[in-house]
C-alpha cells in the first residue's frame, strides 16, 4: 500500500505544491485520477458519479467519472485507467 489517507511525504508534498485541501481530495482517495476538474476559483466541480468503462469496449478506460458545474453549464468526465 502506497498511502492511507493522504498521509505519505508524496501525497503531502503534493497537497502543499497545488494548494489542495484533503476535503478536496477525499472523495476521490480510492481512485487513480490523476486530475480533478476546477472552476477558475480553484473550488472542484460536483460530482455526480462514475460508472464501469469496460463493460462498453473491451481495452477501454476501468471508470469514468462525470463532473458537473451549474454556475458555469458544464459537465466534464474523467477516465481512470
Amino acid at each position: 500500500m502506497d498511502d492511507i489517507a493522504f498521509q505519505s511525504n508524496e501525497a503531502q508534498s503534493y497537497l502543499k505544491e497545488y494548494g489542495e485541501s484533503l476535503k478536496e481530495m477525499r472523495p476521490f482517495e480510492q481512485t487513480n485520477i490523476l486530475q480533478v476538474s476546477k472552476r477558475p476559483n480553484g473550488e472542484t466541480f460536483t460530482y455526480i458519479g462514475s460508472f464501469t468503462g469496460y463493460y462498453f469496449q473491451v481495452f477501454g478506460v476501468d471508470t469514468v467519472y462525470l463532473f458537473y458545474d451549474q454556475e458555469l453549464r458544464k459537465a466534464v468526465i474523467s477516465f481512470e485507467y
